[in-house]
């Protein structure tokens, strides 16, 4: 039989590790989105500066030509770049892989394509 005051020693230590446990969840759940939030943002910000910049460049190219000067002038860095025509068919992408006939349907494609700026995290199919 034990006493009344191991039961409430007990009690309250489990709470208190629960507690401690949920709180810690939470703070890193908070820290990831932030960090992820602001890798986030600065990939997107340098997609819209790079295209202001590029676009006045290429906007009356023929695609190859298009692929040639984006992957000349845009690939720095560890973004991975790729040029997709209206349907979604991949030409190029930044590690110089020619489209093979696929064409990409991630959800941040298709938002694009709807007229939206998407981001998608993920396993790219092609790849």
């Amino acid at each position: 039989m034990s006493s009344l005051r191991t039961r409430m020693v007990w009690s309250y230590g489990v709470l208190i590790t629960l507690v401690v446990v949920l709180l810690g969840a939470m703070f890193v759940t908070l820290v990831w989105n932030y960090y992820y939030g602001s890798a986030v943002g600065s990939v997107i910000q340098r997609a819209e500066t790079e295209a202001a910049l590029h676009n006045r460049n290429i906007s009356y190219q023929p695609m190859e030509d298009k692929a040639s000067y984006m992957l000349q002038n845009m690939s720095e860095g560890t973004a991975h770049l790729q040029l997709l025509d209206y349907t979604g068919y991949l030409v190029v992408d930044s590690d110089g892989l020619p489209g093979n006939g696929e064409v990409v349907e991630t959800p941040d494609v298709l938002e694009a394509m709807g007229g939206k700026r998407g981001v998608w995290r993920g396993v790219d199919p092609v790849t």
